[in-house]
């Protein structure tokens, strides 16, 4: 299985819990060039992947190449609505 990430890793990470719109933005903005990220790369690994460990393996790298491009499209529109929101915090109806 994958190995866990280092502690260095995770410094790397966004903080969870931004206190701030600004702070919410940058962000969100972060994942999103982390999931731009993981896309190039998953890109690069298609071709290797299907030489050197067959169809099957090839076939879920695309899928987890697809499926981290949705979430970057998903993160521009989560960007765009906090931007839209221009720092207005939104209250729970109820």
């Amino acid at each position: 299985m994958v190995e866990d990430l280092s502690r260095n890793d995770l410094a790397a990470l966004p903080d969870a819990r931004p206190a701030s719109a600004r702070e919410l933005m940058a962000a969100i903005a972060d994942a999103a060039r982390m999931a731009c990220a993981l896309t190039d790369l998953l890109t690069t690994l298609r071709e290797p992947t299907r030489r050197l460990a067959g169809a099957g393996a090839a076939a879920s790298v695309e899928v987890a190449r697809r499926r981290s491009e949705e979430a970057l499209l998903e993160l521009e529109i989560a960007l765009g609505d906090v931007r839209a929101a221009g720092g207005r915090t939104i209250r729970p109806n109820g």
